[in-house]
């Protein structure tokens, strides 16, 4: 986490408030990280099962062997998101 470098000027002697606001606001930038990473994996989350969902309705309409062989290597490609996909 990035420091916030600001040239304060002070009407006191006190800078509680400033240090305080720096804290807040370095708590908030790693909340927004922590979320963007997070909606980023439910992102992936969210592809994998749409693959899934195309491939198996792929295999539904057209039951060959050759797609069945594809839908379980996507849907083992994949494991590791299905299990989260409800």
């Amino acid at each position: 986490m990035t420091l916030l470098h600001l040239r304060i000027h002070h009407n006191s002697g006190h800078d509680f408030d400033n240090k305080f606001a720096l804290y807040r606001y370095g708590l908030w930038m790693f909340n927004v990280i922590k979320k963007v990473k997070r909606a980023r994996e439910i992102g992936k989350k969210i592809q994998a099962c749409t693959i899934i969902q195309c491939k198996f309705i792929e295999y539904y309409y057209r039951p060959d062997g050759l797609v069945l062989q594809n839908l379980l290597n996507i849907t083992n490609y994949y494991g590791q998101y299905e299990k989260k996909c409800d």
